[in-house]
């Protein structure tokens, strides 16, 4: 099931976007012109969890103690950049000496 902000999030066709030119006359900017490295993966807070066999709400009240990298979405739910979060628990967790299978 898709949630109404992981749509909202995803990019126009750029047949949708039309080349309408700018106000200084030049076209408009296509997707692949704005940024042409793919989305990077956004993990639920459900995920996140299952990747480090927590609760999401321990999930949730982790972002609020630690610097769990994250993002907040307008709709108040969080996503966690693929990269950026298993950077996080690599270093976080060897620190501590904890392991996760």
């Amino acid at each position: 099931m898709t949630d109404k902000a992981d749509r909202t999030d995803q990019k126009a066709e750029p047949s949708a976007m039309g080349s309408t030119p700018s106000a200084s006359g030049a076209p408009a900017a296509q997707p692949s012109d704005v940024d042409p490295r793919p989305q990077e993966r956004m993990l639920t807070t459900g995920e996140a969890a299952g990747i480090i066999g927590v609760d999401a709400v321990t999930m949730r009240r982790w972002c609020a103690r630690y610097q769990v990298p994250h993002v907040t979405l307008p709709s108040g739910r969080r996503r966690f950049p693929e990269r950026a979060f298993l950077r996080w628990v690599r270093e976080t967790f060897e620190m501590t000496g904890d392991v996760f299978s």
